[in-house]
Order: structure tokens, then C-alpha cells, then sequence
């Protein structure tokens, strides 16, 4: 394994050639030689330093390797397996930062856009990047209509993102999970 700062690259991946497969009793590995950017600077790295890569790097790797998806079937597992992997790891790591902070993440509610009550429930408006959706507040039995941005979902836990998609009649009814 190389050391990040002679792996890690901002420039995007542009073309990529797997130079040797290496078949090892417990790992499969493989040899990249890749072309970056518009200056097509060539690079050289293993499966093993993966971890040091720019993560778009892994995307960009995988749906390369792709376009020859049989004859690079078992590094293109290995890929897949580390993606899945990591996406996994950084959502344990959220809840575990609001588990050790004994506290939710909050969103401060901006005003509501114009034309608020005219707008369609369920649908995604551009101008601001928002839905209309319906939700019952603490303690309520009644729907209440509400608008959530986009641009803010950072602010909220995971769980909070959660949307039920409930079709009725003509129309579809966001529930807000808190």
C-alpha cells in the first residue's frame, strides 16, 4: 500500500487499465494503471490502496470496469463489496455522533414559499428545492401541510428522512417520520 498523498488525486478518472491481476490464497488483487484529467497524467495503484483514493475515484473505477464487466468480474466485486462497505460505515458513524452527543440535529424551519397552500403535495418544486408534504405534529390527530427543503436535509438525522409514500385518490401524502 502507497502512502495517500502519492494516491489521492482530485482530477477524475478518464480511462483505466487493469495491468496485472494478482491472485493471492486470501485476496484478490489487481494492478490500475489509470489516465486523469485533461493533462492525461498516468497513474498506477493496487486494490490495496482503495482506501487512499479520492472516493469518487471508486465510482468513477467501477463504472469503467463496467464496460468489461466479465473479464473483470472478480475486481469489480471487490469494488462493489468496499462501496457498500463504506457507505455502511459512515451512516454507523452518524448515528454514533448523535449517540455520544445525546442530542438530535436540528433544522431551523425557514418561512413558508409563496403560494404555499395552492401548492400539490408529493411533488418536488425547483424554485427553492422543496416538497409539500402532510404530517401530524406531537399530540395531533389531524394533518397538517408542511414544506421541507432540500438544500437543508443535512440538518436532519437520517431517521427524519424517511418518507412513507402513501397513494390516496388523486394525490400522494408525505408522512414526516421524527
Amino acid at each position: 500500500m502507497r502512502p495517500q498523498y502519492e494516491t489521492w488525486n482530485a482530477s477524475k478518472i478518464t480511462t483505466v487499465k487493469v495491468t496485472e491481476p494478482i491472485e493471492t490464497d486470501s485476496f484478490p488483487n489487481a494492478k490500475f494503471k489509470v489516465v486523469r484529467g485533461s493533462a492525461n497524467q498516468v497513474h498506477e495503484f493496487t486494490l490495496a490502496d482503495l482506501p487512499c483514493l479520492n472516493l469518487y475515484d471508486w465510482i468513477m473505477l467501477y463504472n469503467l470496469l463496467l464496460r468489461e464487466e466479465q473479464k473483470y468480474k472478480s475486481v469489480i466485486a471487490h469494488l462493489k463489496l468496499m462501496i457498500v462497505s463504506y457507505i455502511q460505515e459512515v451512516g454507523n458513524m452518524d448515528v454514533e455522533i448523535v449517540v455520544v452527543l445525546r442530542r438530535k440535529p436540528f433544522a431551523v424551519p425557514k418561512e413558508a414559499p409563496k403560494g404555499f397552500e395552492k401548492l400539490k403535495l408529493g411533488k418536488i418544486h425547483k424554485e427553492g428545492w422543496h416538497v409539500v408534504f402532510q404530517a401530524r405534529e406531537w399530540n395531533d390527530v389531524d394533518l397538517h401541510k408542511a414544506c421541507f427543503f432540500l438544500p437543508d436535509k443535512h440538518l436532519y438525522t437520517t431517521s427524519c428522512l424517511e418518507f412513507a409514500t402513501v397513494s390516496t385518490q388523486e394525490t400522494r401524502v408525505f408522512c414526516f417520520q421524527v
